[in-house]
């Protein structure tokens, strides 16, 4: 169950926001394993998720994204527009994001396989596009900000992974009005995971918040499983 939240933004706090509905991004492509489970390729942009908007400032969801292409993300999805300040989205309106506040609300952010009614066996990680903003959530008052995140892959509970991204702005004392997202990508440890972990480095995590877009993976179904599409 998750805690019901007032709604913040840089400042502003808002009482109704829409929750965020999980839409779903057609397959890229699927071919069967060696064991013959289906395996399912997807780049998600979460762009068709209602993301709450208060004016036109992006809201605090009351509760994580949820299921959204056959993983479970443990993260808000905000509509930034197209990022006139702040982190520019990779594809426009939609991002996922995390921060001090939805790490004490709603716990580690993550991405994972086993959940109730998963028809997710594992899957690969392959590449994300991320920057980071000095805000809660990015509003038009969002600064882009130099920092370094750490994505670690579990199997079965275990660490089998993990690596450092760094987000550059190339502005000024790591700073900037605008920014483009960077793009990190996973080598072949990040395949057969049933999570993965998000953390932001150093004194960023208390003031950063890092936004994810397009993410890249593939996903082996349970036997027997088979994604229409």
């Amino acid at each position: 169950m998750y805690t019901q939240l007032a709604l913040a933004t840089f400042g502003l706090v808002a009482s109704a926001a829409a929750l965020p509905v999980a839409g779903n991004d057609k397959p890229s492509g699927s071919w069967p394993a060696q064991n013959g489970a289906e395996v399912v390729s997807y780049t998600a942009k979460f762009d068709n998720v209602e993301a709450g908007l208060v004016g036109s400032l992006p809201v605090r969801p009351v509760t994580p994204l949820g299921v959204y292409d056959d993983l479970f993300f443990n993260l808000n999805v905000i509509n930034v527009g197209t990022g006139l300040t702040g982190v520019k989205p990779q594809s426009a309106p939609n991002v996922v994001t995390y921060d001090a506040i939805f790490q004490a609300t709603e716990g580690v952010p993550s991405i994972y396989a086993d959940y109730d009614d998963s028809i997710a066996e594992s899957f690969r990680l392959k590449e994300l596009y991320f920057g980071c903003v000095i805000t809660n959530v990015e509003t038009a008052a969002s600064v882009a900000n130099d920092c370094t995140v750490t994505v670690t892959g579990y199997r079965n509970e275990e660490q089998v992974a993990s690596q450092d991204i760094v987000f550059k702005t190339g502005g000024l004392l790591g700073q900037a009005v605008t920014a483009t997202m960077d793009k990190a990508e996973f080598g072949s440890d990040f395949a057969n995971l049933d999570k993965v972990e998000f953390a932001t480095d150093g004194l960023q995590q208390a003031v950063d918040a890092v936004l994810i877009d397009n993410v890249s993976y593939e996903v082996t179904l349970k036997q027997g499983m088979s994604q229409s599409y």
